[in-house]
């Protein structure tokens, strides 16, 4: 594999975007745990941590589809055969 910037912008940004997702989705998950505590207890509380859940949750998916159209943009170019 040849270095080069294009390369480690994209191992980066495809790095980047996992630990963004990764810690969305732990923290969706803690939500969508205290929203199942707080259901039969108080329900302002367990709306709000359902609206927690669902903001990280697509915090998730857009930061991995982000990641990946970027990963997509900066693959390497296969020269041009004729060229």
């Amino acid at each position: 594999m040849r270095l080069s910037f294009r390369n480690i912008l994209r191992y980066s940004i495809a790095l980047l975007g996992g630990i963004i997702a990764g810690v969305g989705a732990i923290t969706a998950v803690e939500s969508w745990q205290q929203y199942r505590v707080w259901t039969g207890r108080d329900p302002s509380t367990a709306e709000a941590y359902l609206s927690f859940a669902a903001t990280n949750s697509a915090v998730v998916v857009l930061s991995l589809a982000l990641a990946w159209l970027l990963w997509w943009l900066l693959r390497p170019r296969s020269p041009q055969s004729g060229d």
